[in-house]
């Protein structure tokens, strides 16, 4: 099933008990979130992006339709994933090299 931005922001910003201000703050414009939450402007994809992440929401999840750029939006944020995913990985094993050099 297809969802709107506006739906999707509108629907899990109530849920977060946050107010528009509250989203937008450190991101946009409450005035921004307004018209995306009314249909009236479409965030860009980053701005979705972080207005998603702020609501714990991870934006590959959503369908976003197929067109080009939320294909490409899509392909961009797995490779984020992956990226910090496998820096996670690479900092864990850093730790544990230091750890068995300080007990050694």
């Amino acid at each position: 099933m297809l969802y709107s931005q506006a739906e999707i922001i509108k629907h899990h910003r109530k849920l977060k008990g946050l107010t528009q201000e509250q989203l937008a703050e450190g991101i946009c414009s409450r005035m921004h979130v307004m018209n995306a939450e009314n249909g009236k402007r479409k965030l860009s994809a980053f701005i979705f992006r972080d207005v998603l992440q702020k609501l714990d929401l991870n934006p590959v999840d959503f369908n976003f339709g197929i067109n080009a750029e939320s294909e490409e939006m899509i392909f961009l944020l797995q490779m984020e994933q992956e990226f910090k995913l496998y820096l996670e990985q690479l900092n864990k094993a850093s730790i544990e090299k230091i750890k068995n050099v300080e007990v050694q």
